[in-house]
């Protein structure tokens, strides 16, 4: 559902407002089929959210790693790792993996060790953690980098659904809406630690004279920071009738690869059949120290919705920590897609179970989110 026409988006004067509160609201969020049609509740237990890793590849079955193909239950990634070092003797640091998986869940993805400290019948020998089963153990050529992966496969039952019976051709709809095309791709509330508790982080350690953050919290609170400007652009956007449209100067991005292109004029009648058949995607910016892709007017809107972000957590002192630590910039996909959603409901249980996959990075809460305001 994104607007395509050759005349350049609106930038922002200077009296718009852009809602940064708003933009890490789920519930006040815009969205891009409009709000939720009706409540329910999530992860009533673990077996009600089911995710596996696909990797888009086989592991080699030789090479300086073994890769651990794990089943997890109640347990967050880390303690997985945690476990492994403990048992293997590896460096937490030596395990590779492509991402982290929900707590809540049972989730299956792949580790790689070194065989330089992981020996097999030391550890087939070991009782697993309670939580764990160990499905797959194979070799592989070298470490798994984070996002390394091709997708995430989900399988979600979503109860408690009070008027299912009355909404159930209405919610069938909006999910084949979703289907054909796809969700805002928004960044999920964990990017905000525990009750958005991260950006009260960034506000303290972006106060004048504040000491900088230590090595090991720059990660969660880069990636919070630049979730915030990212969702902030989304949400602004979707705001407008004309914030989703293409125009000169706007990043769109291969959807079956990293690589990505300024729109000019010239590209747009080209480029409005490429994003309607899905082979192109529109993107917004995961802010860093340099300059910027794209222009134009899209640009000036980034820029807007950034110094608003930046503003409220000390715009001067974070602008010297993205460059101290050499941040560079990064696109992602305004709309994500998902599309082999098939879904399941069960009005006398007031459920529906969604079957889908989704590239890595998008959050399958935000494509609930698009029909469903969960608990």
């Amino acid at each position: 559902m994104i607007l395509h026409n050759q005349n350049e988006a609106q930038a922002p004067d200077k009296s718009v407002l852009f809602d940064i509160e708003r933009a890490v609201d789920p519930a006040r969020r815009h969205r891009l089929h409009g709000g939720a049609l009706t409540t329910g509740v999530l992860k009533a237990t673990e077996d009600d959210f089911f995710v596996e890793e696909v990797l888009g590849f086989k592991p080699d079955g030789q090479g300086n790693h073994w890769a651990l193909f794990i089943e997890k239950r109640g347990l967050t990634t880390a303690r997985v790792v945690d476990w492994l070092s403990q048992t293997t003797g590896t460096p937490r640091r030596d395990i590779g993996l492509c991402g982290q998986k929900d707590r809540q869940a049972i989730t299956r993805q792949w580790f790689t060790l070194p065989i330089e400290t992981f020996d097999l019948d030391t550890f087939a020998a070991q009782t697993p953690l309670a939580g764990i089963r160990v499905l797959d153990i194979t070799r592989h050529g070298k470490k798994l980098r984070p996002g390394s992966h091709q997708a995430n496969r989900f399988v979600i039952k979503i109860t408690d659904i009070p008027d299912l019976k009355v909404r159930k051709q209405q919610i069938s709809e909006r999910l084949e809406q979703i289907r054909i095309n796809g969700f805002a791709n928004y960044f999920g509330m964990q990017r905000y630690g525990f009750a958005g508790n991260n950006r009260e982080q960034l506000r303290h350690f972006g106060a004048p004279n504040s000491r900088a953050p230590k090595r090991n919290q720059r990660s969660w609170l880069l990636s919070s920071l630049r979730s915030w400007i990212f969702d902030t652009v989304l949400d602004s956007r979707l705001a407008t009738k004309q914030g989703m449209q293409a125009s000169p100067g706007a990043v769109c991005k291969h959807i079956d690869s990293n690589s990505r292109f300024v729109l000019e004029e010239n590209d747009l009648a080209d480029a409005e059949k490429r994003l309607a058949a899905r082979t192109l995607q529109l993107t917004g910016p995961l802010w860093g120290a340099s300059v910027q892709l794209g222009g134009g007017q899209s640009a000036e809107w980034e820029q807007a919705a950034a110094d608003c972000v930046l503003t409220a957590v000390g715009k001067t002192t974070w602008q010297k920590h993205l460059h101290n630590w050499k941040v560079e910039p990064d696109r992602r996909a305004l709309i994500a897609y998902a599309p082999d959603l098939s879904h399941q409901i069960n009005a006398q249980q007031a459920s529906l179970t969604l079957t889908f996959t989704l590239p890595p990075g998008s959050y399958a809460t935000e494509l609930i989110a698009e029909v469903i305001a969960v608990e």
